[in-house]
């Protein structure tokens, strides 16, 4: 038996049933810290003084003489959320 996922509902009904592994204490602090944290991380996110940072220091570096035109890029697991 097959099941299609066809909305973003399906993929979240999908991996919400997924088990997951009990968190080592250490993650469980990690885990705790960002919670705390995440509110004010996400409001400096994309202000415009962060933006430039990362354009200069890292973006532009890491894909200086890369021509990514016209290429489908995955933008994965990055930024606040």
């Amino acid at each position: 038996m097959s099941t299609t996922i066809e909305t973003l509902d399906d993929i979240r009904l999908s991996t919400s049933l997924i088990e997951q592994p009990e968190l080592l204490d250490f993650e469980q602090l990690q885990q705790h810290h960002y919670d705390i944290i995440a509110a004010e991380y996400e409001a400096h996110y994309s202000d415009p003084a962060s933006t430039e940072y990362r354009r200069r220091f890292i973006y532009d570096p890491m894909f200086a003489g890369i021509n990514l035109s016209g290429i489908r890029v995955l933008d994965a697991m990055c930024g606040s959320g």
